[in-house]
Order: structure tokens, then sequence, then C-alpha cells
């Protein structure tokens, strides 16, 4: 049995702990983990969407979970409790409907295969007084480029997506725990490393396909959270990304452990309503 005692805030910030985490459910054979929330104080959507791809890994390893340290009245830690609570006899996944999440000011959705356009304008509808039109459209551009590269390529079987208003920002993103980006690029281009692939991925005309033009379309997202001052945070395998707009500031770093998956963060300012 071993014990992970979860941060004071979960969501796209420092994200080692919980790769850490990852890397010990992938490793551990048919133990038991609990989760000590007493020093949780919030859990942000972005933070949920990871929880939720924690879930499908634990239930993957057929590994039992145990929850201490909720606080009942938190609708954050209710959530987690129920996607986190497993026992070796409840190995099938959770259906992804039981896997969603919505507040007024944030939402969360799990897919199995495919896109599902119409959540778009179930979004639209949640946030129209909260969010201006146009701000919509973008977020609308960026969840289906994300989400398209997370059916096409990285085949992954379950993804999930999210949008929420925090301080002041829009903050929305697509997690899978499929094939990564560097593992599909560099089945064409050669990278000194994993940070280098992050890189090259966001710029115009880098493709996964052999012959015709096209490929992650990362770069069309990337103008759009150039131009609002944004934020960018890529996770994929063994590298993270981070890109802050406004201060025109880059890191790069090398995840360890890595992660088997791609984990897409973005953050635009609220601006107008």
């Amino acid at each position: 049995m071993h014990t992970f005692v979860m941060p004071q805030i979960i969501n796209d910030g420092r994200i080692d702990y919980l790769l850490k985490i990852i890397e010990f459910i992938k490793k551990t054979p048919r133990k038991e983990i609990i989760f000590d929330f007493v020093n949780n104080q919030k859990i942000e959507i972005a933070g949920l969407a990871i929880l939720d791809c924690l879930s499908d890994l634990l239930h993957e390893h057929h590994i039992a979970s145990k929850i201490m340290g909720m606080n009942k009245k938190n609708g954050q830690h209710q959530f987690m409790a129920k996607i986190l609570s497993t026992s070796n006899k409840h190995s099938a996944l959770l259906p992804v409907r039981e896997m969603s999440f919505k507040k007024s000011d944030c939402i969360l959705w799990g897919f199995e295969q495919g896109l599902s356009p119409l959540l778009m304008d179930e979004m639209d509808d949640h946030f129209k007084n909260k969010i201006s039109e146009k701000n919509r459209w973008y977020i609308r551009f960026i969840l289906n480029e994300l989400m398209q590269n997370a059916v096409d390529h990285s085949t992954a079987e379950r993804y999930f997506m999210y949008v929420g208003i925090i301080q002041n920002k829009i903050s929305l993103g697509v997690l899978d725990m499929g094939v990564t980006i560097p593992a599909k690029l560099e089945q064409k281009y050669n990278f000194e490393d994993d940070r280098q692939a992050l890189k090259e991925a966001l710029k115009l005309g880098v493709s996964t396909r052999r012959v015709r033009t096209g490929g992650l379309g990362l770069n069309h997202l990337f103008e759009i959270l150039k131009g609002h001052q944004g934020q960018l945070t890529i996770i994929s395998r063994g590298a993270g990304l981070r890109r802050y707009f406004k201060e025109r500031k880059t890191m790069a770093k090398k995840l360890l452990p890595p992660l088997n998956g791609t984990w897409c963060f973005a953050k635009i300012p609220m601006g107008e309503k």
C-alpha cells in the first residue's frame, strides 16, 4: 500500500508529482494506492481532466485505490472521489459520461473515439453569458484542432476536453493517453530530443504525413494564442513545452518520468463579454 499526498492546487502548472503517480501506477502490479487530499485546497478544471486520466490508468492496471482527507462539501472533491475510488473487482473503465463535470464557470467532457461537434454547441450555450461570441469562436477552433489530433494522431480510445474561467482567463485543453507527438513525428523527422520535437510541431508545414501536406495543425492554434497574448502548454512523452506569448518566453524541459500521452493546455484573456 502506498500513499500519495496530493498537492494544494491541482492544475496545469507543475505536474512533476502527478507524472510520478502515473509512473507508479504503470510499474506497480495490483497494489493499493491511497490518495490523501488533506492538504488540497483547490482542483481546477484542468486538474480534474488530469485526474480522469489517472482514473483510466487505475482501471487499466487493476489497481485498487482509496481516498483520504476529502472535503465532502467540495464539489471537486466529490467528483474525484467518484472517479478515483476503485476496487480490484471494478476493472472495467468507467463510462466517459460519468467522468464529465459541469459548473457555471467550467465544463469537462470525456469521449470515446470520434469527434463530438455537438458538444461545441453545448459549450457555446453554457458560456454565452460569460464569454464573448468572438472568444467562443476561438475556443471552438482550438478545441477542434486538439480533438482532431487526439483522434487522428494519438489513436487514443478515450480523451478528455475542458473549458473553464479562472482568474479572468479562459482555460481550455484536451488530454489523451495515446501515441505521443514525438513518437508520431519521428516517423518522418530526426530530432535531437523530445523538446526539439515539440518546438518543431508548432511550426507551419510540419506534418505527420509522408507525402501530402497537413498534420498536427498546432501552428494555427499557436497563431491564435499568440494574437491573444495567451499561454500554451504541451506535455508529451519526454518533454514539456510552455509558451508565454505576452512575455515572449518559451520554456522547454525534459520530463522525468515521461508521459505516455499528450496533454495540451491553453489560456487566453477573457477580454470583453
